[in-house]
């Protein structure tokens, strides 16, 4: 069920395709999960409070999709999805921020 409605929201995200394709069930146990779309590796230095932070956003994705994804995944949906707001946000705007505080003060009014 999970599938089908993360297949129906790719048609008004587009991005959200390849994780509707990644998170299709290949059949195949055991082992590490071929990858359909390369990703690159990279070190990130957090927080303990940021590293908290992935960590609830894994578990709230994992039952919005209905399988967990990777803490890389789950960083990749998460600069979407602020992606997706800053878009809705510059939109609604006369003139991008000028500053951060301005964003977050955009973001907050939202």
């Amino acid at each position: 069920m999970k599938k089908e409605s993360l297949l129906k929201l790719s048609e008004r995200y587009p991005w959200l395709a390849m994780y509707a394709a990644s998170f299709a069930s290949t059949g195949k146990k055991g082992g590490r999960p071929s990858t359909l779309f390369p990703r690159s590796s990279y070190s990130l230095r957090l927080t303990n409070g940021e590293n908290k932070l992935v960590d609830e956003w894994q578990k709230i994705f994992s039952g919005l999709l209905g399988k967990s994804p990777s803490r890389g995944e789950t960083v990749g949906l998460l600069a979407w999805l602020a992606r997706e707001r800053y878009e809705t946000v510059i939109e609604a705007q006369d003139a991008p921020p000028e500053s951060l505080e301005e964003l977050l003060n955009i973001f907050k009014g939202m």
